[in-house]
């Protein structure tokens, strides 16, 4: 009889033990749920503004379409010599104007984008 109390004495002194283990895994739990919840939108709140400035990048971002690539060419100058076409205006400051220009498709395709470092 001695043993089997003893054997209990144990037993309740595990499922004690257990029960605080398990509090402790639920407060963690808990916790951790609630840090989720926040880093999720504090996600998704910085990929907004990302896309924010991805377009704000591209506000003053110029296509031309359909200009033959040639060996050799100055992609640069050629585009700015369209441009001052275009606005004789901005003759004297076009290569202020003119930020990068490159390529955007294969050889032979014929895309060009130019991106603007001050407004026109």
């Amino acid at each position: 009889m001695k043993n089997n109390t003893v054997m209990i004495a144990e037993i309740a002194k595990s499922v004690e033990f257990n029960a605080k283990e398990i509090k402790d895994c639920k407060s963690k739990t808990l916790t951790l749920e609630k840090e989720v919840t926040k880093i999720g939108t504090e996600n998704a709140n910085l990929r907004e503004r990302v896309l924010e400035l991805e377009r704000y990048k591209r506000r003053w971002n110029l296509k031309l379409r359909g200009l033959k690539e040639q060996d050799n060419e100055n992609t640069r100058e050629t585009v700015s010599q369209i441009l001052v076409k275009i606005a004789p205006q901005w003759t004297d400051k076009i290569d202020s104007i003119v930020d990068s220009v490159h390529r955007l498709a294969k050889r032979r395709m014929a895309d060009i984008a130019i991106s603007s470092s001050t407004s026109p």
